[in-house]
């Protein structure tokens, strides 16, 4: 079933290589036999289908009837003719086509015109050589002396017998046979499937290769290390999500052993103080600062310093949550006067571990931050506890913390891994800078480890853990 439709067609004629006229409209819809043509006042042509072409009924196909030059610049980009050897007469002709019956019957073609052609510049000589003696008999008959004639009426026998016997001196040594014993030439298997692997290959190299480069969030420890001058202290592994509201400290995990070479590394930080305040912030929220500030406080007190944590977020306090602890009455109700520091203490399940939690949310709490009994509850907790932790709201956001700095001997500024920005570090090199911080130290939270060699590697301190 053949089947055209288009609109302004132009009529081309294969045989002259000509546009000869054109149509607005051609529509043809004829069912043909495969072994019969169709033939019409615009087209005819046969289709024949190769031997290894199965045809399945319903397949819908098409096929473009090419201008005789495109055909012809198609087939020169295709043909090689190249010698055997350098001192060889005989020549190797090769075409590569997707049918390999066409391109037999296309060399075989090539050949025999070559031959005609190289025939009839031998046989056009013969005539042109028996031209000139039959106008010499026939113009000067009269002047001719055939001794003079009789060497032409000679040569003109001679002439006509090697007319006869033209042949040219060309000859085919192979008739054309397909290559390789009819297994495609190109594109070959292996050759596809390696360009396809490494293809895959290179595209995740380029991919990873962009992704960093596009990326804006720290991810390493080497990338916050690139982007600030503020040392880094210690990096906390990836906690699982039934960890993420927990005490870890204690656990026998990479989350708790990043926290316990934690407190080793701070305590290298605060030697010389009998009373350690270690205060914590970050850019902005779920960076898990106070993840980090209540399972820091543990683990000072599971190692034998008597420890109180603060919630001085007082816009999202959350400290009070991982105790179970009711937050009526706490550092807000100190601060305005309403209750005394016994009161506002509460203890956990641990011994030397207690907790003061924010207290009802004020409407001022800049205000609060800065009133002066701040200094005196830091002062009081100083007499009873050897680490005072400080979980402060996020430094992106407001500046509480940078008047609770003034009671602090380190301060913490936690970045959490593929979700903190550059920018961020950026904010507080700049503070950095202009000297209104100090005595600061980066924390990278929540570094997802990688599987190497069979076992668990993670960015942090401690037993068998890199960093």
């Amino acid at each position: 079933h053949v089947k055209v439709s288009a609109r302004d067609v132009e009529l081309y004629n294969c045989y002259t290589n000509q546009v000869e006229s054109s149509l607005e409209e051609l529509e043809i819809d004829e069912e043909v036999p495969l072994d019969k043509a169709l033939g019409n006042k615009h087209l005819n042509f046969r289709i024949v289908f190769n031997d290894k072409y199965k045809v399945e009924g319903g397949d819908a196909m098409f096929f473009v009837i090419h201008p005789l030059h495109e055909l012809g610049e198609k087939y020169q980009r295709n043909l090689s003719v190249e010698p055997i050897s350098l001192d060889s007469r005989i020549v190797s002709l090769a075409v590569n086509g997707e049918v390999p019956g066409k391109e037999q019957l296309f060399l075989n073609t090539l050949i025999k015109q070559y031959l005609d052609v190289s025939t009839a510049s031998e046989h056009g000589m013969t005539l042109q050589t028996l031209k000139f003696i039959e106008d010499q008999l026939n113009s000067e008959s009269d002047t001719l002396s055939e001794k003079m004639r009789a060497y032409l009426l000679d040569k003109r026998v001679e002439t006509r017998m090697a007319l006869a016997s033209v042949v040219t001196d060309k000859t085919v040594v192979d008739k054309p046979y397909t290559a390789m014993g009819g297994e495609p030439v190109s594109p070959l298997p292996e050759v596809v499937y390696g360009l396809a692997i490494a293809a895959a290959f290179l595209s995740v190299i380029l991919i990873t290769v962009l992704k960093d480069v596009w990326r804006d969030t720290l991810i390493t420890a080497e990338d916050v290390e690139a982007t600030t001058k503020i040392p880094l202290i210690g990096t906390i592994s990836h906690a699982k999500k039934r960890e993420q509201n927990a005490i870890v400290a204690h656990a026998r995990s990479a989350v708790g052993e990043s926290f316990r070479s934690l407190r080793v590394n701070l305590q290298y930080l605060t030697l010389n103080a009998n009373a350690s305040v270690i205060g914590i912030t970050s850019s902005r929220e779920s960076e898990g600062k106070t993840f980090c500030s209540v399972n820091l406080a543990a683990v000072m007190a599971y190692s034998g310093r008597r420890t109180v944590l603060i919630d001085t977020d007082m816009r999202r306090p959350r400290v009070a949550s991982y105790f179970q602890i009711e937050n009526r009455k706490g550092l807000s109700n100190f601060l305005v006067g309403d209750g005394s520091i016994k009161e506002i203490i509460n203890n956990t399940e641990h011994k030397g571990f207690d907790v003061i939690g924010s207290g009802p949310i004020p409407p001022n709490p800049i205000d609060l931050i800065g009133n002066p009994r701040m200094e005196e509850l830091i002062q009081s907790l100083k007499q009873s506890y050897s680490t005072i932790i400080i979980d402060s709201p996020p430094l992106g956001y407001v500046s509480e913390y940078i008047i609770l700095m003034k009671y602090t001997d380190a301060n913490l500024y936690v970045v959490r891994s593929d979700y903190t920005n550059r920018k961020s570090l950026k904010r507080i090199n700049k503070l950095l800078d202009r000297e209104k911080i100090g005595n600061f130290s980066i924390l990278l939270n929540d570094v997802q480890p990688s599987k190497e060699s069979g076992n668990y590697y993670a960015y942090g301190y401690g037993y068998g853990y890199k960093y």
